[in-house]
């Protein structure tokens, strides 16, 4: 019996620890979505660079926005390190720190085309 509720107190602690880590983890990415959140609405889409140092969050297009917000979340720190926004394009990773922004007026002239839209951001990097 007494071996009994040991395994059962050691069972209960270890898997205390276990959630305690995860709440943790999941508190510090809340954060992050709840800083986007306050600055974009809901209703955005999250994409981390392949280092995971940044992470782009812009609104989800639908039929009534015309502009798309993004921010740029430093995942360390904790911060918005850019923001802005676009029209009727997009916004992709384009490097580890820079971005692609397809940004298109309504219409376009017909000395122009669809490149001479695109503009690079580079994010600015903590040099250590």
């Amino acid at each position: 019996m007494r071996a009994l509720l040991f395994c059962l107190i050691l069972c209960s602690i270890s898997c205390a620890k276990k959630t305690l880590n995860v709440e943790q983890n999941s508190t510090a990415n809340s954060s992050l979505a709840q800083l986007a959140e306050d600055i974009l609405g809901k209703e955005n889409t999250e994409v981390a660079n392949d280092s995971k140092t940044f992470t782009l969050v812009y609104q989800n297009k639908n039929e009534t926005t015309q502009t798309v917000k993004y921010v740029v979340l430093d995942n360390l720190s904790k911060t918005v390190i850019s923001k802005g926004s676009f029209k009727a394009g997009y916004i992709k990773w384009k490097t580890e720190n820079s971005l692609e922004i397809l940004d298109i007026p309504g219409i376009i002239p017909k000395d122009k085309t669809q490149a001479d839209y695109i503009k690079i951001i580079n994010l600015p990097v903590n040099k250590k």
